[in-house]
């Protein structure tokens, strides 16, 4: 409590500005959902790197731009008779075998990984239901 307690007729001192902290178009930023959320478009994980041999650099950017090519033209093949979340799944698991093919061919990769197609298959599909339902 107040150890003065008000008084009728008692003069009351108010300081001439009462806030210092102002907003202005330097201070002030209003919300943005899409700065909030992030990133929502999928990405294929980079193929793990092999020691020797095969085309370097180029090999593993050969990989990568048959994934994506693979994946968006399966990804739109199938959304016709199955849903976004299907579609997108089965298009990054087609990208992910096409990309380990052509990467045992151009010698960037020694073996075949059926993980790394069922993980890039999990992430479509992940990334495809986050988009869907944010």
């Amino acid at each position: 409590g107040l150890t003065n307690p008000l008084k009728a007729g008692q003069e009351l001192i108010v300081p001439a500005k009462v806030n210092t902290v102002t907003n202005t178009y330097e201070t002030f930023k209003p919300y943005n959902k899409a700065a909030a959320v992030g990133s929502t478009t999928p990405e294929l994980a980079m193929p793990a790197p092999q020691s020797g041999g095969g085309c370097g650099t180029i090999g593993k950017l050969i990989m990568v731009v048959v994934a994506v090519a693979v994946t968006v033209l399966t990804q739109g093949a199938a959304a016709s008779f199955m849903g976004p979340i299907l579609s997108s799944a089965v298009g990054a698991a087609a990208g992910s075998v096409a990309s380990q093919v052509v990467g045992q061919a151009i010698g960037a990769q020694d073996g075949f990984s059926w993980k790394a197609v069922a993980q890039s298959a999990i992430g479509g599909a992940i990334s495809a239901g986050v988009s869907e339902f944010a």
